[in-house]
């Protein structure tokens, strides 16, 4: 809630709470713990504070033992000879979908069609003028909304896509990410995302600038080149199961603990 992008909405009320009320909140806290580094440098504009960190969240592993199969999201919404590029998040504008389908528009004008998968659902007024765009694009035969999808669908649907895309305005941890690349399907996303450095260092990720011409050369570049994007896709498999590792990030939130009591104490 404390970075950039979240301060900027409705910010003089924020800023008037956080230097009244809200300090409350943190003036006798033993430390402060954020997800990301990002998130804690941005957050520590607004509540600095001497004992902060910034840990991963535990994530369930057990259902990427093994990479998952794309069988049942074939099933459920059909094979195709162009490369699919998969969204799969809230559908709400801070979102930025209408970036990634004037992406996919620019793209059909360079000769190179893809398949986009728009899997979520939220605030339908948005929705709507999304598939308006669509239309007035001419990208209906190409762009398909799936509402929600969930389970072992949803894990199915990661593997089938080439690429997972997400041109967001914020993002905090953002499970969407290490779900994608631990079905070995790289990440092109933005800067408002914010684990994107530990996303990046993989190297199963792309960072770009929130513009649809930087999401079709970004695009472009990973679907014309199936080696580099499928050695990517195991990199970032490789990387998300090392930095997520269960009993790693779980004695990282031990010792932070232990030393919140340790705190206390004294």
């Amino acid at each position: 809630m404390l970075d950039d992008w979240c301060m900027a909405q409705r910010g003089l009320k924020k800023r008037f709470y956080l230097a009244t009320s809200g300090k409350s909140m943190v003036r006798d806290a033993a430390i402060v713990l954020t997800t990301a580094e990002e998130e804690l440098r941005q957050a520590m504009r607004w509540l600095p504070h001497d004992h902060a960190v910034a840990i991963p969240l535990i994530v369930d592993l057990v259902p990427y033992e093994v990479v998952p199969s794309p069988e049942l999201a074939i099933e459920s919404f059909g094979q195709s000879d162009l490369p699919t590029v998969l969204f799969l998040s809230r559908v709400h504008p801070k979102k930025s979908i209408e970036t990634l389908i004037s992406a996919i528009s620019i793209l059909k004008e360079q000769g190179m069609p893809v398949r986009l998968f728009i899997a979520g659902t939220g605030d339908e007024k948005y929705q709507r003028t999304l598939e308006q765009q669509v239309t007035s694009l001419d990208l209906s035969s190409q762009v398909q909304f799936l509402g929600m999808v969930v389970g072992d669908l949803k894990l199915s649907l990661y593997a089938l896509a080439d690429l997972f895309a997400l041109p967001t305005q914020q993002e905090n941890f953002g499970l969407v990410y290490p779900e994608a690349m631990l079905c070995e399907t790289p990440v092109i996303t933005t800067k408002g995302t914010d684990i994107w450095r530990e996303l990046e260092s993989g190297g199963g990720a792309k960072i770009v600038e929130r513009t649809p011409e930087a999401f079709a050369s970004a695009l472009s570049q990973w679907i014309s080149d199936d080696t580099t994007r499928e050695a990517a896709g195991k990199a970032a498999r490789k990387h998300m199961l090392n930095w997520l590792n269960t009993d790693s990030v779980s004695k990282q939130y031990e010792a932070m603990y232990e030393n919140a009591a340790n705190a206390h104490r004294v």
